[in-house]
């Protein structure tokens, strides 16, 4: 052989031993190292599902406490819309009294489609933690002489035993805070006319109105503040 020939023989056997091991060893190395990570997550999966089955076979339904249950209950049948909605105009109304009267809670009928709308009808009545109560009625004919003619009525009766009273003026001091009954009785009778009703989006109203008022002022209910007479002096 030529001695060229001989050189790269002995040039190819170097690195089929030496160079060769060099680039084939770290490519088997990182193989063994991606095939034991895949394995090793694999196990971490299946011990998670294996986990999982073992916890939804020994579940117990959690238990709600009394409060949740009636929560639940009222979410789930919509008691609350029914509430706010009502049956045939009946509904519970809440409020409407001044502070100081406690918690006020009623029932109410409102019907405003009556007779094809040209009548409706409103009355309420409602009773405070305070012995406070509330009634009112209304009546209103909204379409008279084809919807240019209004005539409304509403009539309201309060007993307020625990209007507070700290007396007159800007220069009224919390010491002096008093307590008096307030009864009322009033009424109104609103008569109006529309004459361009069908001119424009609202209409021009022009009306009067009356009414009375009658009132009537006690010693409160509450017998650790004192009336007002007590503290404070005529003149």
């Amino acid at each position: 052989m030529r001695p060229e020939t001989v050189r790269k023989m002995r040039l190819l056997r170097a690195f089929v031993a030496v160079g060769l091991p060099l680039v084939v060893l770290p490519l088997v190395g990182v193989s063994l190292v991606s095939v034991a990570l895949s394995a090793q997550v694999k196990s971490r999966t299946e011990e998670i599902q294996q986990a999982r089955r073992e916890k939804a076979a020994t579940a117990v339904p959690e238990e709600l406490s009394t409060a949740e249950s009636r929560l639940n209950y009222i979410v789930d049948n919509h008691i609350m819309e029914r509430f706010a909605t009502g049956f045939h105009g009946l509904t519970m109304v809440m409020g409407g009294l001044p502070t100081g009267q406690g918690f006020a809670l009623g029932p109410q009928c409102s019907r405003l489609d009556l007779a094809g709308g040209a009548l409706k009808f409103r009355t309420s009545a409602r009773a405070a933690s305070a012995r406070a109560v509330l009634i009112d009625l209304q009546v209103g004919m909204p379409k008279l002489a084809g919807g240019k003619v209004f005539v409304d009525f509403l009539a309201q009766h309060r007993n307020l035993p625990r209007l507070e009273y700290f007396g007159p003026g800007p220069d009224s001091q919390l010491e002096d805070r008093s307590q008096f009954r307030l009864e009322d009785t009033s009424a109104d009778f609103p008569v109006g006319y529309r004459p361009f009703k069908h001119k424009f989006s609202r209409p021009l109203s022009l009306g009067v109105t009356g009414g009375f008022l009658e009132v009537n002022t006690g010693p409160g209910n509450n017998d650790d503040l004192p009336r007002p007479l007590r503290c404070f002096r005529r003149g």
